[in-house]
C-alpha cells in the first residue's frame, strides 16, 4: 500500500466521511487483535441504525466478513461478483465496517447520481435500410443482447416489438429509491402491456428513444441499429448502475451482451479509478460483456476550470449559482505532493476558510446560504480533493447571495503544481468567464473508465420533420464534431472519447407517455427527434451488437 495512504478513513469516499464523520470520529478507539480498530461502541454514544440509508459500493478480499459484520446489525450487503458487493448502510453499517478498511475492506464508495445525456444515424454508420426500412445487409444482431439502463421504456411502441406483435424483451429490472426493486420476464411483460402501460413505463421519453436507436425493430420507415438482438432493460434510479449491469449481464445467462450507459456525472476524480470505474466494470465486463458510455454534452458547458501554480502564486476560480438551485456542488482535486491554502469568498466579501487536508469539517453561515468544505486524501490515486457544498434554505432567494463566488488557491509548497475543479451537480450553476476555464477534461464519468467504450457525438443530420413543420439547424454541420460533445482527455492524460457516433438530430422511437415540444416530435409516426452522446452511444451498442453475433468474445 502507498506510504501516502495510512488513514483508514482515506478508503471511505470523501462524502460518506462527511455524512458520517461524527459517528466515525467516535468509535476510532483503541487498537485490535491483527491491528484492527475495534468496533464496539464507545459508552455514551447512541445507536443511528434509524438513520436513512445510503447505497454504496465495496471492494473486498472476504466477502463473508463484510456480510457477517453487517450481520450484527440487521444490515447486508450483496456480491455482485468475488470482491464486489453492493449494500445501502446506515452509520451503524459503516461504523462495523471501518475496523476491516485496509484490511479485508479496500475501500467504499458512495454511489452517486448520474443524469441522462440527451433518421439519419444508419446511413451515417453506413447502414443503408430498404424502402421498407428491411436491412440490406448482415448480420442484425441476432443472438445477441442489448442492456440498456434509462429512464424507463414505452413497451407499447413497435420498437420493442417483433413481426408478431410479440416483445423482444428478456427482462426489465425496475429500481427505485425507497422501494424494493422488482423484476419483470418477457410473459410477465407481455401481460402488463396489453393495456397499453405497464411497468417500466417511461415518462421522460430518453430511455425509449435510446433503446430503439440501438436495436429498434423496423417503424415508420426507420429501425434501429440491431433489431435482430434482444433486449434487457433496467429503468434505473441513477443511483445503482453498476448492480444493475451485474443484473444484466447475470440475466444474459452467458450470451454475448452489450449495455448502453446514456447518463453520467462530474462527480469525482475523471482518472478511471472510481470503483465504478475501475473494479466494477473491471470485475463483471470481459469477453462477450461490453460496456458503452456516453461521453457527456459538456463541451461547450463552463463546468471545468483547471490551471497550474507557481509557489505562492495566488489564482481564484469565480462561479455564479443558479437562483433556482437549492444546492450547489463543486469538487477540487490536486497532487498530494502540492500543498495549497484554499479560502471561499462569497459575493458580500465573507471569507471561509477550507480545513487543512484530512481534518473535521468546516461549516458556516454565509448570508442565507450554509457552506460545508471537506478537504481530504483521495483513494486510491495519489490526489487530494476538496469538496464544497453551499445550500440555500429555499429557491429564488435574494439575488445578491447567488452572484459571484470566488474560490481562492494560494500555493504554497508546489511539486506538479496543477488543480482541477468541477461543478458537480449540473446545472446548479457555471464558472464565470475567467483565465482558467477549460472546454478539454469534460468526459462524464464513468466515460472516463478505461473498461467501457466512451462515446462521443457528430453532427448527421441538420433538418427533421415535425408536427410544427419542417425544423432545420443554424450551426450545425454535418460531419463535424457536436459542439456539445464532452471532450478529453481524462486527468491521467489518456485520450478520450474512443469513438464518435452520429447524435445530432436522430429520429427515434417517441414514447406516448411523455410530453415533448412540437418541434420535437412526429406524432403521426411516433417519432422524437433528440441530439447528444445519448444519442451517440447506443448507435456504438447497436454496432458492438453486430459484432459479437459474427464473434462473441
Amino acid at each position: 500500500m502507498p506510504a501516502y495512504h495510512l488513514d483508514p478513513k482515506s478508503r471511505l469516499s470523501l462524502s460518506l466521511r462527511s455524512l458520517f464523520n461524527e459517528n466515525v470520529s467516535r468509535f476510532e478507539g483503541t487498537r485490535g487483535p491483527a491491528g484492527a480498530e475495534t468496533s464496539s461502541y464507545p459508552q455514551g454514544v447512541e445507536n443511528t441504525s434509524s438513520v436513512e440509508t445510503i447505497p454504496v459500493l465495496i471492494v473486498a478480499s472476504d466477502e463473508r466478513t463484510v456480510q457477517k459484520a453487517l450481520a450484527t446489525t440487521e444490515q447486508s450487503a450483496s456480491v455482485l461478483a468475488p470482491g464486489l458487493l453492493s449494500a445501502d448502510l446506515n452509520p451503524e453499517g459503516i461504523r462495523c465496517l471501518y475496523p476491516l478498511l485496509g484490511v479485508e475492506v479496500d475501500r467504499i464508495e458512495r454511489m452517486v447520481v448520474h443524469r441522462p445525456q440527451l433518421d439519419r444515424a444508419l446511413p451515417a454508420a453506413g447502414f443503408v435500410p430498404s424502402p421498407s426500412g428491411e436491412s440490406e445487409l448482415q448480420p442484425d444482431g441476432s443472438g445477441t443482447l442489448i442492456g440498456i439502463i434509462d429512464t424507463g421504456f414505452d413497451l407499447s411502441h413497435p420498437a420493442f416489438r417483433d413481426r408478431n406483435g410479440h416483445l423482444r424483451v428478456d427482462a426489465l429490472l425496475v429500481q427505485e429509491q425507497g422501494r424494493q426493486q422488482q423484476e419483470y420476464s418477457t410473459s410477465d411483460l407481455e401481460n402488463a402491456w396489453a393495456s397499453g402501460r405497464g411497468p417500466g413505463s417511461d415518462t421522460d421519453g430518453h430511455g425509449t428513444h435510446v433503446a430503439s436507436i440501438a436495436g429498434g425493430s423496423p417503424f415508420a420507415g426507420i429501425r434501429g441499429i440491431a433489431p435482430g438482438a434482444r433486449f434487457i432493460l433496467v429503468k434505473t434510479d441513477f443511483v445503482r448502475i453498476v448492480p444493475a449491469y451485474e443484473w444484466i449481464f447475470r440475466q444474459s445467462r452467458g450470451r454475448p451482451c452489450v449495455v448502453n450507459c446514456s447518463f453520467g456525472h462530474h462527480d469525482g476524480a475523471h482518472d478511471g479509478t472510481s470503483i465504478e470505474e475501475l473494479e466494477g466494470p473491471r470485475i463483471l465486463s470481459g469477453n462477450g460483456k461490453i460496456l458503452v458510455a456516453a461521453a457527456g454534452n459538456s463541451g461547450m458547458a463552463p463546468v471545468h476550470c483547471s490551471g497550474y501554480f507557481d509557489e505562492g502564486r495566488v489564482r481564484e476560480f469565480p462561479f455564479s449559482i443558479d437562483p433556482d438551485a437549492s444546492v450547489f456542488r463543486l469538487s477540487l482535486w490536486y497532487s498530494n505532493s502540492d500543498e495549497f491554502q484554499i479560502d471561499l469568498i462569497s459575493p458580500t466579501g465573507q471569507s471561509v476558510d477550507c480545513p487543512s487536508v484530512d481534518a473535521s469539517d468546516v461549516r458556516a453561515q454565509s448570508g442565507t446560504a450554509s457552506v460545508h468544505f471537506l478537504h481530504g486524501h483521495y483513494y486510491p490515486s495519489p490526489l487530494i480533493q476538496l469538496q464544497l457544498n453551499i445550500r440555500f434554505p429555499f429557491r429564488g432567494g435574494d439575488p445578491k447571495d447567488y452572484a459571484t463566488w470566488r474560490l481562492r488557491v494560494r500555493a504554497h509548497r508546489i511539486v506538479l503544481g496543477r488543480v482541477d475543479t468541477w461543478i458537480t451537480n449540473q446545472n446548479s450553476g457555471v464558472f464565470n468567464e475567467n483565465p482558467l476555464l477549460h472546454q478539454d477534461c469534460t468526459l462524464l464519468m464513468p466515460a472516463t473508465s478505461q473498461s467501457y467504450i466512451s462515446v462521443g457525438s457528430y453532427v448527421s443530420a441538420v433538418r427533421w420533420k415535425s408536427d410544427a413543420g419542417e425544423q432545420i439547424s443554424p450551426t450545425a454541420v454535418i460531419g463535424k464534431i457536436s459542439r456539445f460533445s464532452s471532450k478529453g482527455p481524462t486527468l491521467d492524460g489518456r485520450e478520450a472519447p474512443d469513438v464518435c457516433a452520429p447524435g445530432q438530430y436522430l429520429a427515434a422511437a417517441l414514447s406516448s407517455q411523455c410530453r415533448r415540444p412540437h418541434e420535437r416530435v412526429v406524432s403521426v409516426d411516433r417519432l422524437l427527434v433528440l441530439e447528444g452522446t445519448s444519442m451517440a452511444a447506443p448507435v456504438v451498442s447497436g454496432l458492438i451488437s453486430l459484432m459479437l453475433q459474427k464473434k462473441t468474445t
